[in-house]
């Protein structure tokens, strides 16, 4: 193993999404040397869930660094001192789309909330003051304020659909390229 990053802390300016990526560097299997975004999981289960944050890790650092990077594993640590193992991520763009799929539902779910998370004080103070019918016309007035969260109107899945275009067309050309 080749580590280019460990402990990587990533934002998506596309996306308004964070992380923290473990591994991205090279990795020797069979002779073979590729790059690959690795997290490290203990526990004895690998859920599904995994593959889908790795394919959100891809999304942010392409959008972050333009540099795409399509093998993704867990490193699965077990507590009793056995040999790792690692498990390979089939499919990361079907996992992407699941990934933003379930963001895009979140953003829904949780809009109005996250409409006042970072709201100025006096704000919420004259919030708290209203009651009855002034508080529900408050609340479900229809206006952007400045301190909303910036991604809560972007869409994941029209960035999602771009960028595989523009992804699909440069794997295409690599492709054409090595066959000639």
């Amino acid at each position: 193993m080749k580590p280019y990053f460990t402990e990587l802390p990533l934002i998506s300016p596309s996306l308004g999404l964070g992380c923290t990526i473990d591994y991205v560097g090279e990795v020797t299997s069979n002779k073979q040397s590729k790059v690959m975004i690795l997290d490290w999981k203990t526990g004895k289960n690998i859920y599904s869930s995994y593959d889908i944050q790795l394919a959100m890790y891809m999304a942010i650092l392409y959008d972050y660094t333009g540099t795409l990077v399509e093998d993704l594993g867990v490193v699965q640590i077990p507590q009793d001192g056995g040999k790792p193992k690692v498990h390979i991520v089939e499919d990361p763009w079907g996992k992407l789309y699941a990934g933003l799929l379930t963001f895009e539902r979140w953003k829904f779910d949780h809009e109005k909330q996250l409409m006042w998370v970072r709201a100025p004080q006096q704000l919420l103070d004259i919030r708290t003051k209203l009651r009855g019918k002034k508080r529900k016309a408050f609340d479900d007035a229809e206006w952007q304020a400045w301190f909303a969260w910036p991604w809560l109107k972007k869409d994941a899945l029209a960035w999602w659909k771009h960028t595989y275009e523009e992804l699909k067309g440069v794997k295409d050309e690599l492709g054409s390229t090595e066959k000639s």
